[in-house]
């Protein structure tokens, strides 16, 4: 017999959230988020209160919105990502990211901090002030910029006109493949991704007007590209400062699966992501609005 979990369809889930007002829950986008937003309730909430509450997954940003359209209970909240997607509800229950997704809040310099300091038995603080997260921002400035303003027209201005399928971007590999101890990014590798978005010759005028004039630029490429483009880096990065301070251990940051598990285990320890959740927080915890 499996010990699986049961999965749920959009139908199922919205007639469990109908049929038990008592609890309450949280709808996500995807199957990634659930365990990394359930690990940051445990933290947040208290684990003791877990069994009051529930985090589902949508499949997908429109997912989300059509559940929210469907449902007016208020035992729910929904949280989607800044994406490249305006979102234009004004429904209080609806909460959009500030960054791209919820893994470019693992670009934090208390993220990595926490997460690098018991395996180095430092104190947080200490690491704070030595981790040279500016490094990896101003990489990711210089190297990313063209790459995400390809990667927003294409989506508005290009995708929309496809007919069938489209090319897959925002799962691409930018870091140094043959290069593996580098946490730097791959000008081919970018440039590779960019000119299958946008078959040259390209406008490059017309690309940073069209960016320029309808972009909502947060200042930080890192905090705009699509995050899943920059854990591998980021992975590398902190590793790359491990390894700086001790040749052995760190087995946290030697695959993807290890290094996820221990920035999430510490991202509520990043104010901007806190703050930003702080509603959903509250809802959780039953404190007024």
């Amino acid at each position: 017999m499996s010990s699986r979990r049961p999965t749920f369809t959009y139908q199922e889930t919205l007639r469990s959230i109908k049929r038990r007002p008592d609890t309450k829950f949280v709808i996500v986008e995807g199957v990634d988020d659930v365990p990394a937003y359930c690990s940051i309730f445990q933290i947040t909430v208290g684990s003791a209160s877990s069994k009051q509450w529930e985090v589902f997954k949508a499949d997908g940003k429109i997912s989300v919105i059509d559940f929210l359209k469907s449902y007016s209970g208020d035992n729910v909240r929904f949280i989607v990502d800044k994406d490249f997607d305006q979102n234009s509800s004004k429904d209080q229950r609806l909460m959009t990211l500030g960054r791209y997704s919820i893994e470019n809040y693992f670009i934090c310099q208390d993220v990595l901090s926490n997460s690098l300091a018991v395996p180095l038995k430092l104190n947080p603080e200490e690491v704070k002030v030595d981790l040279p997260i500016s490094t990896f921002l101003e990489e990711v400035n210089v190297e990313g910029a063209k790459l995400l303003k390809a990667c927003f027209y294409y989506h508005k201005v290009i995708a929309p006109t496809i007919e069938g399928s489209k090319p897959s971007w925002s799962e691409c590999d930018i870091h140094m493949k043959r290069t593996p101890e580098s946490w730097g990014l791959c000008k081919k590798s970018i440039s590779d991704i960019i000119e299958k978005l946008l078959p040259p010759p390209i406008n490059w005028s017309e690309v940073n007007s069209y960016f320029d004039k309808s972009f909502n630029y947060s200042g930080q490429v890192a905090y705009d590209l699509p995050g899943k483009m920059l854990k591998e880096p980021l992975r590398r990065f902190a590793r790359t400062y491990y390894r700086s301070k001790k040749q052995k251990g760190g087995t946290q940051f030697n695959t993807m699966d290890s290094f996820t598990g221990v920035v999430v285990a510490n991202l509520a320890s990043s104010e901007p992501f806190r703050d930003k959740i702080n509603p959903i927080i509250s809802f959780l915890k039953g404190e007024a609005a």
